[in-house]
């Protein structure tokens, strides 16, 4: 007998990283990229992206906490992500502000396109 896990959740589709709207190139590259990324750094990327369409460059608990807020989770637990993500080479560092969620100054981020 095949017993599911009670710990898995099979529905779950981690979001892409490309748009319906993008290219069919950017597509192909978004889906094989997704094999390198756990599923909290795709999501902490997608949520530093969401953020820069707006024009905010956020900083890691800004992006972080969305992402929990979105996601589910605890907020650092995204956060973490941000130093992994810009070793990778998929962030750019955009200078420091007052963060809104510590009040600190902090760096803020840019997905590289």
């Amino acid at each position: 007998m095949n017993q599911p896990s009670l710990f898995e959740d099979t529905r779950y589709q981690p979001p892409s990283l490309a748009r319906k709207t993008d290219p069919q190139t950017s597509k192909k590259a978004a889906h094989e990229f997704r094999s390198s990324l756990n599923d909290k750094q795709v999501l902490m990327l997608r949520a530093i992206t969401d953020a820069n369409e707006i024009g905010v460059n956020p900083t890691a608990n800004e992006a972080a906490s969305s992402a929990a807020l979105q996601h589910g989770g605890m907020a650092e637990t995204y956060r973490k992500r941000t130093k992994e993500l810009l070793r990778l080479g998929l962030l750019d560092l955009r200078g420091e502000r007052r963060c809104n969620i510590t009040g600190s100054t902090a760096q803020t981020y840019a997905a590289k396109r």
